[in-house]
């Protein structure tokens, strides 16, 4: 502070007024020169700052600030000068000097390296060019103005006629509007839009309002979640399911599903829903048509309850029927089996006679013992048949893959001794694997085979054939042979028992041959059918409930004829 108040006013020294001697006149002129400078010098830097502020444009603009700078310090001299003639300031003069000094080189140094940037700047003709330039410029500039009048103008007639464009689509618009609104709330269906990124219903038909009890400003405030139980018939989440389904509809799809929806008073809705993406750009709309399906429902119950009432009745009436059917099973194998005895004893008598009294007994007895002994053989084997036919029935399946084919080759082998002498001709196709039990279906072949070999007895050549018929959903084997074939109007009688078309004279036989097939085809869920023919040979269609893929290669037959 005692620094500051010796540089201001410092003792020892004589203000510069004593040196004008204190002479007014003089002490006032250079009192009024300095103070005029020193404004002078002050009005300057603010015009410099003003000019620079307005115009940012002008390079160089800090040189501007530099010469500002400058001249306040030379101004800030001469008011010093003014303040030392009263008072001897002459080291804050000096000070002051130094200061403006130094501004003063700084500026000239700035500005010396200023000047070749300076001359560098384009010239009046430059300037004069320019402005040529501008001027074209200027006037394309209005030869584009009115190019985009006209365009302008074409514009707006195009805007108007596309206005009037629209206005008739939005007049379309609405009356497709008012079109789907009047099939909407006519429609039979409950419908909804749902809305999927808020979660809720943005539309909603009277049927809705009525299936859901709910005004329809309540609807458009809730979604699916609120209008549903928390948990499906299924056991799925509500929400979890909801959301697949939704997202079928998403991906394009129409799923239709059923649902439990529960209405404002709390009751369970059983409905079938049908989704349907809405095509609205940037929004994910789905619309949901809702049946109600209650009645639907009560009746499959009390269809269900009807079918659990009659599969009991069935299950009853299958018990009793298999019941019976073993307890005849059971008498006729009984009956069969008692009847061999008596047999074999009027067989053995008869037999007796013959070899011991036969050339005692007139020819007449002779004959009569012949009679007996043939029919004791014939009952024999009507015995042999009920025993198998009782088996078939009383016996399990033992189910194993089964090459039909090695199955027809074998059982064609051992009829060697039937075909030995006569012309046979077999024909043997590609055979299906099957499921079956082997035992049976030997037995099953066999019975077919030898029916044909009997019928076409009396052939000059016996063609039997063993394939399958092709095009169809499951394997059809058939048996077929040119034998004498039958009338199509006896066919029911040709599987039942002791049934027969041809007499013994004609054709032995004891008709349960094939009553065992129908049983044994039976027993692993197939058929059989015949068509036929008088003389022109019978073929026989079997089918079996569980086929294998077909065999690879057909099995050849060994010795084909005989």
């Amino acid at each position: 502070m005692q620094f500051l108040k010796n540089l201001i006013f410092p003792g020892g020294l004589m203000p510069h007024g004593t040196c004008y001697l204190w002479t007014p006149s003089l002490i006032a002129l250079h009192v009024l020169s300095d103070s005029v400078i020193a404004f002078s010098y002050l009005s300057i830097p603010i015009t410099l700052l003003h000019f620079t502020r307005k115009r940012r444009d002008i390079p160089f603009s800090w040189m501007f600030l530099c010469f500002g700078a400058f001249i306040v310090a030379c101004g800030g001299t001469h008011l010093m000068e003014v303040w030392t003639v009263w008072f001897p300031s002459y080291w804050l003069a000096g000070a002051w000097k130094a200061v403006t000094a130094g501004i003063s080189v700084i500026t000239a140094i700035l500005l010396i390296r200023m000047v070749p940037r300076a001359l560098a700047l384009p010239g009046t003709q430059w300037l004069i060019d320019y402005n040529h330039r501008l001027i074209g410029e200027v006037e394309q500039r209005a030869q584009a103005e009115a190019s985009l009048r006209r365009l302008s103008e074409e514009l707006e007639h195009r805007v108007a006629e596309r206005t009037a464009a629209l206005t008739a689509t939005n007049q379309s618009l609405r009356e497709s509007e008012l079109r789907y609104r009047t099939l909407v709330e006519h429609a039979p269906e409950a419908i909804v839009v749902l809305d999927l990124d808020v979660g809720r219903f943005t539309d909603a038909n009277e049927n809705a309002e009525r299936m859901f009890g709910m005004t329809h400003g309540e609807l458009l405030g809730v979604g699916p979640a609120q209008v549903s139980p928390p948990f499906q018939p299924d056991g799925r989440p509500t929400s979890e399911a909801a959301g697949a389904e939704l997202q079928k509809a998403l991906d394009h799809e129409t799923p239709r599903f059923e649902w439990m929806h529960r209405s404002a008073a709390g009751t369970d809705i059983p409905c079938e829903i049908s989704l349907v993406r809405l095509p609205f750009s940037g929004r994910n709309l789905v619309r949901a048509s809702i049946v109600d399906i209650s009645e639907r429902k009560r009746a499959e119950q009390e269809i269900r309850k009807l079918n659990a009432e009659l599969e009991f009745r069935v299950k009853v009436r299958t018990a009793q029927l298999e019941a019976a059917n073993r307890d005849l099973e059971s008498f006729t194998y009984s009956v069969s089996h008692d009847l061999r005895a008596p047999l074999r004893h009027m067989d053995g008598f008869s037999r007796i006679l013959v070899e011991e009294f036969g050339e005692q007994l007139p020819d007449g007895a002779r004959q009569h013992l012949q009679r007996v002994r043939a029919a004791t053989l014939h009952m024999g084997c009507l015995v042999d048949d009920l025993l198998n036919l009782a088996r078939v029935g009383r016996g399990s399946l033992k189910i194993a893959p089964t090459d039909l084919n090695a199955l027809a080759a074998e059982t064609i082998q051992s009829m060697e001794a039937e075909t030995r002498g006569r012309n046979v001709e077999w024909r043997v196709g590609r055979l299906s694997p099957a499921q079956c039990d082997p035992g049976l279906m030997r037995q099953v072949f066999f019975n077919l085979l030898s029916n044909a070999l009997k019928f076409s007895l009396r052939r000059e050549k016996a063609v039997i054939e063993i394939g399958e018929v092709p095009g169809e959903a499951e394997p059809v084997i058939f048996v077929r042979d040119n034998g004498v074939g039958f009338d199509m109007k006896y066919a029911d009688k040709l599987f039942q028992v002791f049934q027969r078309l041809h007499t013994d004279e004609e054709f032995e036989g004891t008709g349960v041959g094939l009553a065992i097939v129908q049983r044994i085809l039976q027993k692993h869920g197939g058929a059989i059918r015949a068509e036929s023919s008088p003389r022109n040979g019978a073929t026989f269609y079997l089918t079996l409930a569980h086929p294998l893929p077909a065999a690879p290669v057909p099995l050849e037959v060994p010795g084909g004829g005989a």
